[in-house]
């Protein structure tokens, strides 16, 4: 909880530090947005580590395989990436890129599903 008030208080104010910078320098504003994302993805890097050793727990513990695992892994991964990068173009004034990103990554996602559907299918 400690840590979100922190992310929080620090996105309040680079949101307020953006706002003034974004009518001046709009390319600036985006760079200060993009570096704020960073600085906050690397806060939460001990949060994806204790996922992943859950996962990793999961794995031993059950008769759950990394064929079905990795693919959801991967999914949230690629849905994640896709906000991030949809919003960051929306932000820029590109829309069109923006969709194109997130068409990509329904197909790219679609693909890294498939074995998922092969799992499931198996079971019948």
């Amino acid at each position: 909880m400690e840590l979100f008030i922190k992310i929080i208080l620090v996105v309040l104010f680079a949101l307020v530090i953006v706002l003034f910078i974004k009518k001046s320098s709009p390319h600036i504003a985006i760079l200060i947005s993009a570096s704020i994302l960073i600085v906050i993805l690397l806060a939460l890097s001990d949060f994806f580590k204790t996922v992943v050793a859950f996962i990793n727990e999961i794995k031993q513990y059950t008769n759950i395989k990394g064929e079905v695992l990795e693919p959801l892994i991967k999914c949230v991964a690629i849905s994640i990436l896709v906000k991030i990068g949809s919003d960051i173009a929306k932000d820029s004034g590109e829309n069109t890129i923006a969709s194109v990103i997130e068409i990509s990554a329904s197909i790219i996602a679609l693909t890294i599903a498939l074995p998922l559907f092969s799992f499931l299918l198996s079971m019948f």
